[in-house]
């Protein structure tokens, strides 16, 4: 359904499956301006999208070239962490860091300490 100034009023139906109710958005609430990604963050999306798939199938990988999942997991961080705080989602900024320590660990274990 959409309003005389062009926004779309979001749409909500409900309905019993089993025991649980359940409520369906058959529409979001989208305006015109927000209904699309732009500039930096559609970028920052698909150098999330590219290199976090790299590097999770790589690190399901049991090759010896699997491990080049933590450098592919790790180049994805900026992107999480600029995203994350350029629209305030806290939670996912500390959980961001947490990841990049972690692919950190992945790389230092599979690529600088076994060297020693």
């Amino acid at each position: 359904m959409t309003t005389r100034d062009g926004k779309t009023k979001a749409l909500i139906t409900a309905r019993y499956v089993g025991n649980t109710f359940v409520a369906q958005y058959a529409a979001m609430a989208f305006n015109r301006e927000n209904f699309g990604m732009k500039g930096k963050n559609l970028i920052c999306q698909i150098w999330i999208m590219f290199f976090g798939c790299i590097a999770i199938w790589l690190i399901g990988r049991p090759e010896a070239w699997g491990r080049w999942g933590y450098v592919f997991g790790i180049i994805a961080q900026p992107a999480w962490i600029y995203t994350s705080v350029k629209n305030r989602q806290w939670g996912i900024a500390v959980l961001s860091f947490w990841y990049t320590y972690s692919w950190g660990q992945g790389i230092w274990f599979h690529f600088i300490a076994n060297r020693w």
